[in-house]
């Protein structure tokens, strides 16, 4: 492994000594079920030099470059369902490199590694654990491939390299369409990019586009900048909020006595502190009512409801909170009995 400028590039390209990103060439690989006819599987696996179109049997691939801009673009030759598809760029890693990966969401890692460290994953938690608890519903830990491996790291949207004092940021410009899965092979030079696929049939005539990435280096403040500019994202006149949660001393385990109790513990805790600009919030987590029945208040735990203590937060400087998780419900809920047809299910039911 040597020490080199930091550079997307063509694999197993030579030494540059700029660390201006100049991606030449590509790897593509994909997998697809031709629906015409008799359904088959089909895969294949190709290395371009340069930018531009290119077809096999299943599909017309267009990659394109513009400035920090990388898009893909696919068109079915014959009716197929894509299932998986990867575009790999080529990027050598340096020995004291490090890696920031954005996780799935707060449940899964998202911090600077060692770009040659792996991720444990769920590894070392007993079974038994994980099935009583149901952890492996909490991440991505169903359907992202932990591969168990020194130097392969994962992440989702966004991926920054750093090297000293600068980075590389791969991000993508629009996650409307499904996430795109960032891969990192410190060992074999590569960054993989993997855009959720359409569900659905594609047909010959319809072109889609699975991605649209921003490809930017600078300093760490300088290509999250970029990234934004080159997404449309403005910066939001926001205050910033610092304060206490419920589920960090209580879990679910909560009712007005204790949360009664800890607020005043946090206008103590809070009393001396120089927060500038920043508001408090107080925020009542998981456990005030079944998950789903979020306009039913469990009334054993809070006989008068939640807005006693809302005024209470307020008269104590903070600014109320509530968590919520509108896309999930308990086997115990009214919403789970009274509209089980909102609810996703596998092939199993």
């Amino acid at each position: 492994m040597r020490m080199s400028a930091r550079r997307f590039g063509p694999l197993g390209g030579s030494e540059r000594t700029t660390s201006q990103m100049r991606p030449d060439s590509y790897t593509v690989s994909y997998r697809c079920v031709q629906l015409d006819g008799a359904a088959q599987d089909s895969t294949c696996t190709i290395t371009v030099d340069g930018c531009g179109s290119f077809e096999t049997r299943d599909l017309a691939i267009t990659v394109q470059r513009d400035g920090e801009r990388l898009s893909i673009e696919v068109a079915p030759q014959v009716p197929v369902v894509l299932e998986r598809f990867t575009l790999t760029l080529a990027h050598e890693f340096a020995l004291g490199e490090r890696v920031m990966l954005n996780g799935y969401q707060s449940w899964t890692t998202t911090t600077w590694l060692p770009a040659w460290a792996g991720m444990r994953g769920l590894r070392g938690v007993p079974k038994p654990i994980v099935d009583r608890y149901a952890i492996d519903m909490i991440g991505d830990y169903r359907f992202a491939e932990y591969e168990q491996l020194l130097n392969v790291q994962h992440g989702y949207t966004y991926g920054v390299f750093k090297q000293g004092a600068q980075c590389a940021l791969v991000g993508s410009l629009d996650e409307s369409r499904g996430f795109t899965l960032i891969r990192s092979r410190a060992a074999e030079n590569k960054i993989e990019l993997e855009p959720e696929c359409p569900a659905r049939a594609l047909e010959p005539g319809s072109a889609v586009v699975l991605g649209s990435y921003a490809l930017v280096e600078g300093s760490e403040s300088q290509v999250y900048d970029r990234w934004f500019a080159l997404s449309g994202v403005k910066a939001r006149p926001v205050r910033p909020l610092v304060g206490y949660s419920s589920w960090y001393r209580h879990y679910g385990e909560i009712d007005h006595a204790k949360l009664e109790a800890d607020l005043v513990g946090a206008r103590s805790a809070f009393a001396g502190l120089v927060l500038g600009d920043a508001s408090r919030v107080f925020q009542i987590d998981d456990g005030f009512c079944k998950v789903g029945d979020w306009m039913r208040v469990d009334a054993a735990k809070f006989p008068g409801g939640l807005a006693p203590l809302a005024q209470q937060a307020v008269e104590a400087g903070f600014l109320p909170g509530l968590w919520l998780a509108p896309f999930v419900c308990e086997a115990q809920s009214r919403v789970f009995a009274q509209h089980s047809d909102w609810l996703l299910r596998d092939e199993s039911g």
